[in-house]
């Protein structure tokens, strides 16, 4: 297991590990007296919980310890931070320890729990990278969550403005650009940049849609066609 960058193997003999199955949902409902039953009003995914069990095995009590005492300090975060499994290589959760239990404490032995709470119940996949060719491009978004790209782009043509579309999906950037000019629009933060510099009054308000590339087939096109990359990652709820 890596956590922020860590492999806590040589600290945590995992047995168990839950919170990785069918996802929980929160259903609120509307009772009205009288009525049976009640009315539907919404869901939401609460944070996903990790339970960890594991046994920290150590030479003798003061290497039992000194291991846990390491072990504090690398759990110690102020934020969530990237957990990796080893039987999920490629997928990140986001957590931060949280409660802990404790079994029975050997001479060479502790043993105990560990619940990460993982406030984005997300997992995320790694980085991936188009580049658009003609001014369009045709991708899979293999998640089962909508993802949100960052798109570069460089002006190979002088152009009064920018069209990047998704579908039905039109996000527009009025500007008096030039060849050579630089922009990243960040559809996760809404936000546009031109040569390194925020320019939401760029955003055309007609047009205003910072879209997601959802589950399944997508096809984007940028207007005029021009050098342009997009970068996300895939998300499983």
């Amino acid at each position: 297991m890596l956590f922020n960058g860590v492999d806590l193997t040589p600290y945590l003999k995992i047995k168990t590990i839950t919170g990785r199955g069918i996802v929980n949902r929160d259903v609120e409902m509307i009772e009205v007296p009288g009525i049976d039953g009640a009315h539907y009003k919404r869901k939401k995914r609460p944070p996903r919980p990790l339970g960890i069990e594991s046994n920290i095995i150590a030479k003798g009590r003061t290497d039992l310890r000194l291991m846990i005492d390491e072990l504090n300090g690398i759990l110690a975060v102020d934020e969530p931070k990237s957990i990796i499994f080893p039987d999920e290589p490629n997928i990140e959760y986001f957590g931060i320890p949280a409660q802990t239990g404790e079994n029975d404490e050997f001479f060479f032995m502790h043993q105990g729990q560990m619940t990460i709470i993982c406030p984005n119940p997300d997992k995320y996949g790694s980085e991936k990278v188009y580049n658009f060719t003609s001014g369009a491009i045709a991708l899979t978004n293999n998640g089962t969550a909508d993802a949100k790209p960052i798109i570069d782009v460089t002006m190979d043509v002088a152009s009064s403005d920018l069209v990047i579309s998704n579908g039905e999906k039109t996000l527009r950037v009025i500007y008096d650009l030039v060849i050579g000019d630089a922009l990243q629009i960040d559809f996760q933060k809404r936000k546009v940049f031109i040569n390194g510099v925020l320019q939401m009054t760029a955003v055309d308000l007609n047009n205003p849609h910072f879209f997601a590339l959802k589950p399944g087939e997508n096809n984007l096109t940028i207007t005029p066609a021009t050098t342009a990359s997009l970068t996300y990652r895939e998300m499983w709820k």
